[in-house]
């Protein structure tokens, strides 16, 4: 079950709280969840996987724990999955794009 943690989401995603990448710093981990399913897996990485997953991601490269779909993406870590349509996807990678992906707070 998810615990409370302050999720962020890319302003990028839209503002009518619509679906898309959220992620949690919470030390020593930054969690990832999907917001359409909330309760829902969470995938738990270090510090030091999130600064090189955003940072594969937001240079549009490879990373070992993403799945490109013919619908979107698929994260997979740890034996949790989360999917995430290519709009969810953009919207993300331009937050990140933008530095609102880095640590705030913690």
């Amino acid at each position: 079950m998810t615990q409370l943690r302050e999720y962020r989401k890319s302003t990028r995603s839209g503002g009518s709280g619509g679906n898309c990448v959220e992620w949690a710093h919470a030390a020593p981990m930054v969690y990832i969840r999907d917001s359409k399913d909330p309760a829902g897996p969470e995938l738990a990485a270090t510090y030091s996987e999130w600064e090189d997953l955003i940072r594969a991601v937001g240079a549009g490269h490879e990373h070992p724990w993403v799945i490109q779909l013919p619908s979107g993406v698929q994260v997979c870590k740890d034996g949790q999955e989360l999917r995430f349509t290519s709009a969810e996807w953009t919207a993300f990678r331009a937050g990140i794009n933008d530095g609102e992906c880095v640590p705030v707070g913690v």
